[in-house]
């Protein structure tokens, strides 16, 4: 392409495909999202104790997977627990995670469970209010848990055996969405286009 080909190109339809690229970009909702829930717990791994131990419980998943409308449901093909002094391992079974956040409820609610089987952690307050498992989360964290879905996490299958959690405390959540290349590749070409639209109305 010539540069009279290439004015012609930004004088026409560069910036009806500027926006429509930046749309299609931006609009992307298939990304993959990362749950963090971070605090302190006494339990077992086996017949091992610990206590006011360090945990991370982290569970992989897709935003175009969440199901539901006001409670909202995702299916994970990931999910690894983290505890401080023991090691890391992953959930054998399948896990999922949960929302509660329709307004205009005073609080909305996370937790994290097994597929078809029961919620094991569980947090609720204010800042959860509609949040919907779609998108990032900043850290928020909850002093207490609830008490009757932790009385579910026992023998957990994990690979660093069965995991009871006897009680957990100051958790923090939180939640990272990374960009899939698709959308990343928009945004480079939308950015190039701009940056070629913009060079020309300066000159």
């Amino acid at each position: 392409m010539n540069s009279k080909s290439l004015k012609l190109f930004l004088a026409g339809p560069t910036a009806a495909t500027l926006a429509f690229l930046m749309v299609q970009a931006v609009t992307i909702r298939a990304e993959p999202i990362l749950f963090t829930f971070a605090g302190t717990s006494s339990g077992f791994v086996g017949s091992t104790p610990f206590t006011d131990t360090l945990f991370s419980i982290q569970f992989f998943g897709d935003t175009s997977a969440v199901t539901g409308d006001g409670i909202f449901e995702i299916n994970g093909s990931l999910a690894t627990i983290t505890l401080e002094h023991i090691g890391s391992g992953s959930f054998l079974g399948g896990t999922r995670m949960f929302a509660r956040g329709r307004v205009p409820q005073e609080y909305g609610t996370v937790a994290f469970g097994l597929q078809g089987g029961n919620v094991v952690l569980l947090l609720s307050g204010p800042a959860l209010l509609g949040y919907d498992l779609r998108s990032s989360f900043q850290p928020v964290t909850f002093a207490t848990v609830a008490d009757d879905p932790l009385e579910r996490f026992r023998d957990i299958s994990t690979t660093l055996g069965p995991v009871d959690f006897t009680s957990a405390g100051n958790v923090t959540f939180r939640a990272v969405t990374v960009p899939e290349p698709a959308g990343l590749g928009l945004l480079s070409a939308a950015a190039a286009l701009l940056w070629c639209w913009r060079r020309r109305r300066t000159k």
